[in-house]
């Protein structure tokens, strides 16, 4: 019995260094998908694992996970062991005990009795209770570790992701992980400079003629009074002109409902997919391959809009980019 005790233990033990290796592996292999401020803020044996936590909720950007641990806590203020994800010493919010403007909570599990932001990515430990997550590559008998930076990222992906299982609604899910604005923007804000800037410069030609009066980024919304990205560009042109493919391409979507209003996405080669937003007529179809200048709608103000204009996004190789920095120069 000890022998094959001893036996079970060695390859559990090399199990677990196996899987350390490969999260060195990977951390250390070129990301493609992160930016220079990234890869010198994020530990590298984070970085492979904010990916993978965010591919288990479809609709949450690693980026955005990523910044979360950012504003939290600098991930884990750098404390964070590459081949376990333990984060020692412990992160420890101060007390909310009603002092210095903070709420006014108790919580029994504490040695002082007050509740308190714990680990790297700063939970409640009654939040904690319900969403924490035992990442993979922990030992098969472990428990959901706040103080665990692997742990906190999968639980913390889990809490965006919420009951529903996906994100629909980014801003929402943020402010639902911290009940501020401001946090939402800066951390949408953190999550641009993590994202990797991919570009196909003078690729596309303008849809429509116009000027630009609403940029790329962060902005108060004119709608909902919050800060959010704006994923896209805003041309200024009258209600009913003319929509034209920038490039030739393939109908992948329509639509007439949400903030964007009648809407269409069509995707051109090299992975390259633009949208179309508030139109006031839709003059394709799903599967229609359109050429550069065909007619595929008309501008409108349906949707979330204050009045008529086109709002154009573009993605490269999945990633959203400043449509300015494909169009080609007027």
């Amino acid at each position: 019995m000890l022998k094959l005790a001893a036996g079970v233990c060695a390859v559990v033990g090399l199990a677990l260094i196996s899987f350390a290796t490969l999260v060195l592996a990977v951390a250390h292999a070129p990301p493609p998908d992160a930016s220079a401020i990234a890869r010198e803020e994020i530990p590298a044996a984070l970085l492979p694992v904010y990916r993978a936590a965010a591919a288990t909720c479809p609709g949450l950007p690693w980026e955005v996970l990523a910044a979360v641990g950012a504003i939290e806590s600098h991930h884990g203020r750098g404390h964070a062991d590459p081949t376990t994800g333990q984060v020692a010493p412990p992160i420890l919010g101060p007390p909310l005990d009603g002092r210095d403007g903070r709420a006014r909570i108790t919580d029994p599990t504490q040695p002082d009795g007050w509740a308190r932001a714990l680990g790297p990515m700063q939970f409640l430990s009654t939040t904690w209770q319900v969403w924490g997550r035992v990442a993979p590559g922990r030992p098969s008998a472990a428990v959901p570790d706040v103080h665990n930076a692997w742990d906190a990222i999968y639980g913390a992906a889990a809490y965006l992701c919420g009951s529903a299982g996906r994100i629909t609604d980014l801003s929402a899910a943020l402010f639902r992980y911290n009940h501020s604005h401001r946090y939402v923007a800066q951390v949408l804000a953190k999550a641009d400079e993590y994202r990797a800037v991919v570009s196909a410069p003078g690729r596309l030609a303008w849809p429509v003629p116009g000027t630009v009066v609403s940029p790329f980024g962060m902005r108060l919304h004119p709608i909902l009074g919050i800060w959010r990205l704006h994923a896209g560009i805003d041309i200024d042109a009258p209600a009913g002109s003319p929509v034209r493919a920038p490039a030739a391409g393939t109908v992948t979507a329509t639509g007439g409902t949400g903030g964007c209003g009648y809407m269409i996405t069509v995707q051109h080669a090299d992975d390259l997919r633009t949208t179309y937003c508030h139109l006031s007529r839709i003059g394709v179809a799903p599967g229609r391959v359109v050429v550069a200048g065909q007619v595929i709608g008309a501008v409108g103000s349906t949707g979330l809009s204050t009045g008529p204009h086109l709002h154009l996004e573009v993605r490269v190789r999945g990633q959203l980019v400043d449509p300015t920095t494909v169009l080609v120069a007027r």
